[in-house]
C-alpha cells in the first residue's frame, strides 16, 4: 500500500502523521486520527494482569512500536485546519483517499494497514547507512589511544566475537568484526 503523503515524504517519515480522509459521499466532510511511531519498542505483556493474560494472549506477544488514535478517525473542521495543524506541529499530512464514515470496522482495518505502512517506512528510513566519510566515535578514540590501549580494545573485541559465537548472536558478531576492521587501521601490520 503506497501513502499519499501531502507534507513530508516516505524516504524520511518524520515519526508522527496526520491522516486524513474525505467521505465520498460529501467531499468537505474530513475525517482524522493520528499516527505515533514509539521512540523505543513496548512489549505489552510486561502491563497486563496476569488474571487477564489468558483473554489477551495473542495482544501480549506482539510487541508494540506504533499505533492510530484514536482508531477509527473522528470528523476535522477541515482540511484548511489540518494542513494548518500539520504545519505548526511538523508533522507529516498523509491523504488517505476517499470513504464512508458509515462502516467503523472497515476504517478501522484501512486505517490499521496505513499505520502499519508508515511503521515499514519509518523502519526502512532508519537503515540507510551512514556515509563512509563520517567517522565513528571509536574510530576518533582508536586515533589517539597508544598502541598498548588499542592491543587491550582488541582483546575486549575478540571477548566480545567469542561471547557473541558461541551465543549464535549474528548481529553482535557483525558489530564486533566491524570495530575490529576499524581498530586494525590503527594497528602496526604485525597485529
Amino acid at each position: 500500500m503506497d501513502l499519499v503523503f501531502e507534507k513530508g515524504n516516505e524516504q524520511e517519515p518524520r515519526g508522527h502523521a496526520l491522516l486524513y480522509f474525505q467521505n465520498s459521499s460529501e467531499p468537505e466532510e474530513i475525517w482524522c486520527t493520528y499516527l505515533v511511531i514509539l521512540p523505543v519498542s513496548v512489549d505489552v505483556s510486561k502491563y497486563i494482569p496476569p488474571l487477564f493474560a489468558p483473554q489477551m494472549q495473542a495482544m501480549a506477544s506482539q510487541e508494540i512500536s506504533g499505533f492510530a488514535f484514536p482508531p477509527v478517525p473522528e470528523r476535522a473542521e477541515g482540511l484548511a485546519q489540518l494542513r494548518r495543524l500539520a504545519e505548526k506541529r511538523d508533522d507529516d499530512l498523509i491523504d488517505g483517499g476517499t470513504g464512508g464514515s458509515s462502516d467503523p470496522m472497515e476504517l478501522l482495518q484501512v486505517v490499521n494497514e496505513m499505520q502499519e505502512e508508515y511503521v515499514r517506512l519509518w523502519h526502512r528510513s532508519l537503515e540507510v547507512a551512514v556515509p563512509a566519510e563520517v567517522p565513528s566515535v571509536n574510530e576518533v578514540l582508536y586515533e589517539l589511544l597508544g598502541e598498548r590501549d588499542r592491543l587491550s580494545e582488541l582483546s575486549k573485541l575478540v571477548g566480545k566475537l567469542r561471547f557473541a559465537t558461541e551465543g549464535s548472536d549474528t548481529r553482535q558478531m557483525e558489530e564486533a568484526e566491524q570495530e575490529m576492521l576499524v581498530l586494525a587501521k590503527y594497528l602496526p601490520e604485525n597485529y
